[in-house]
């Protein structure tokens, strides 16, 4: 029969990232190539057949034998083999794992961080996430939770000025700062825009506006910017993106059949 993939996909990204890092750190690892995260892997206190199980996750391949197991049988063993893995990394070395966005993660991943969580409550594993408060609430939900407001119009402006590497004129920054609404992310993208169109000149660490700028209406959301900037790329780099994103909207319809 078809062979149905277990998704995971935020988990396959930490264990990996956390198997390059302990790579990077080893003495006899000098550098950390393709091949480099397997060794890491192998010298881990783990079962073979869990360090099987991890290994296949991770390079999306069959996992052997579990393959004649029912889904909800493996999905129980590859959740054992996770939690064996990052009680092990936490033993040698400790885990924190950043995620950002989490409202838009995939809740088999999510479900996997809140058991390991859980879990490993004792030891050196943590997860430090970030997303909207409306959209996430049920999202790790024995995690500690922080409130955080918008920013004040002075930082958002020097926020923006560092996106673009230069002082900003106070009647730019000031525009930047009322348009993004305390959103970092938003005057990142407001600035850069403005580069974008040539309104603003970057030379020897200070910001030029041109006139035309004045008269220049911004975007009114983060949506509409990263359209406009996007818009302004050569044209192949437009294909690779909209590829890109049609590729991760497949995955997600795919995931919820």
């Amino acid at each position: 029969g078809t062979r149905v993939p277990l998704r995971y996909d935020l988990v396959r990204q930490a264990i990996r990232s956390a198997c390059l890092e302990l790579a990077s750190v080893s003495s006899d690892a000098s550098t950390t190539t393709g091949s480099s995260w397997h060794a890491a892997l192998a010298s881990l206190a783990l079962s073979e057949p869990d360090r099987t199980r991890i290994a296949a996750l991770v390079d999306d391949v069959d996992a052997g034998p579990d393959d004649d197991i029912p889904l909800a049988r493996r999905r129980i063993l590859l959740r054992g083999a996770i939690i064996s893995f990052f009680g092990a990394v936490a033993d040698r070395r400790g885990v924190c794992v950043l995620v950002d966005d989490v409202h838009k993660g995939d809740p088999s991943s999510l479900e996997v961080f809140a058991e390991v969580g859980a879990r490993l409550h004792a030891t050196r594993f943590a997860v430090v996430a970030a997303g909207r408060p409306m959209q996430g609430e049920r999202v790790l939900p024995l995690a500690k939770r922080t409130m955080l407001e918008p920013m004040e119009a002075k930082d958002i402006a020097a926020v923006a000025a560092y996106a673009v590497g230069g002082a900003l004129p106070d009647g730019v920054a000031d525009a930047i700062a009322a348009q993004a609404r305390g959103n970092p992310l938003f005057a990142t993208l407001l600035a850069r825009h403005l580069i974008a169109q040539r309104l603003l000149t970057v030379k020897a660490g200070v910001c030029a506006a041109v006139p035309e700028l004045a008269a220049f209406p911004l975007p009114p959301s983060v949506e509409v910017c990263s359209f406009a900037l996007h818009a302004l790329l050569p044209h192949p780099s437009r294909i690779a993106l909209i590829a890109g994103a049609l590729a991760r909207s497949e995955e997600r319809r795919v995931g919820k059949e």
